[in-house]
């Protein structure tokens, strides 16, 4: 199977795997007995899958490696900053200051610039900043929003509908400026 068949053939199951989800989502969340379940694992499941989202594009090149530890590393301080808001009796995930952890993703964010712009020099067309400025904006705002011991799946809809506008719309921007400063002139 050649690259070409290989990403057409991804890109016709991206929509009704989108529409599934959609579907499971709504399902979920009109039963009182998963809407719990629901929440949770959508609250830790999406930095893990934006991840792999992000860096799917730049698996067969050497900015893989480095694309996965800048994101598994902004994921990781998402994940972290999550569990300290929504178990704060839970004493592990205190052991990394919420303001560490906040500072950590942002600078993730600035990183996964460099990401895009290094594959954007190679000539790879990608949105990996994007993607990880909806996990940094989803580690920054969830854990203010979300109330312990309240529904998790309506605080995480309301924080992902906020990272996916402002979070990706500003990585999109972000990797826009640093993609353009490192294209070489036509």
């Amino acid at each position: 199977m050649s690259d070409l068949e290989f990403e057409t053939g991804w890109a016709r199951y991206k929509v009704p795997g989108l529409l599934a989800g959609g579907l499971a989502l709504y399902g979920a969340s009109r039963m009182d007995a998963t809407r719990p379940v629901a929440g949770v694992l959508l609250t830790y499941g999406f930095p893990v899958l934006a991840l792999l989202a992000a860096s799917a594009p730049l698996k067969q090149s050497t900015i893989f490696t480095p694309a996965l530890v800048i994101g598994g590393t902004g994921a990781a301080a998402a994940e972290l900053s999550i569990a300290h808001a929504l178990q704060p009796s839970v004493s592990l995930y205190a052991i990394v200051p919420t303001s560490v952890l906040m500072a950590i993703s942002v600078l993730a964010l600035l990183a996964s610039a460099g990401v895009q712009a290094a594959a954007a020099g190679r000539g790879m067309r990608n949105t990996f900043t994007a993607w990880m400025g909806m996990v940094t904006l989803l580690a920054l705002y969830l854990p203010s929003h979300a109330k312990v011991g309240k529904d998790a799946l309506d605080a995480f809809i309301a924080a992902l509908m906020v990272s996916l506008f402002v979070g990706g719309g500003a990585g999109l921007a972000l990797g826009a400026v640093a993609t353009r400063l490192v294209r070489r002139p036509d």
